[in-house]
């Protein structure tokens, strides 16, 4: 079968489409890059992998917002913390700086500004879903538990079907 010829130009070799499978950091990164850039992250590393910068346990009560370039170099990174972390991030800025630096190989960061606020990753372990009653149990765990003949034993297991709720 002879095709009939296209008034479209061939594409460029860089404009061909690829059929390849891509990472999904790839993927992330692209689409991210403007909205990170807007807070002046130039590098998303510092965003995506602030656990193994930082280490678990700051990671757990920190978390970065913005970098700030300043005029004659260095920039200030904005850490947002819960407000009773605070006092104990201030004391452990130096330290916070030192690994922020060592993981990018220069002195990047020259200040830490702490920002005290509710953390995302932590407001949404606080907050129960939505529709879920803490009090009473589920309908099919409450038939058992009124099953039970022991009052005791079914106080014990309502209290453990209200635990095993809790996120």
């Amino acid at each position: 079968m002879v095709r009939a010829p296209t008034d479209k130009p061939a594409a460029k070799p860089s404009e061909k489409r690829s059929f390849r499978t891509r990472p999904v950091r790839e993927v992330v990164a692209a689409l991210t890059k403007g909205a990170f850039r807007k807070q002046g992250f130039t590098q998303t590393e510092i965003l995506t992998r602030w656990p193994a910068i930082v280490g678990e346990t700051l990671a757990e009560v920190t978390a970065p917002e913005r970098l700030q370039f300043h005029k004659g170099g260095g920039a200030t990174l904005v850490v947002r913390t819960e407000g009773s972390f605070a006092p104990e991030l201030q004391h452990l800025t130096p330290l916070v700086v030192e690994r922020v630096n060592t993981h990018f190989g220069y002195r990047a960061v020259t200040k830490l500004a702490i920002v005290q606020g509710p953390l995302p990753h932590l407001a949404e372990r606080r907050t129960p879903s939505a529709g879920v009653d803490d009090h009473r149990p589920a309908p099919e765990i409450a038939e058992a538990i009124a099953a039970t003949r022991d009052p005791n034993l079914a106080s014990a297991l309502a209290a453990l079907a209200r635990a095993m709720r809790r996120p």
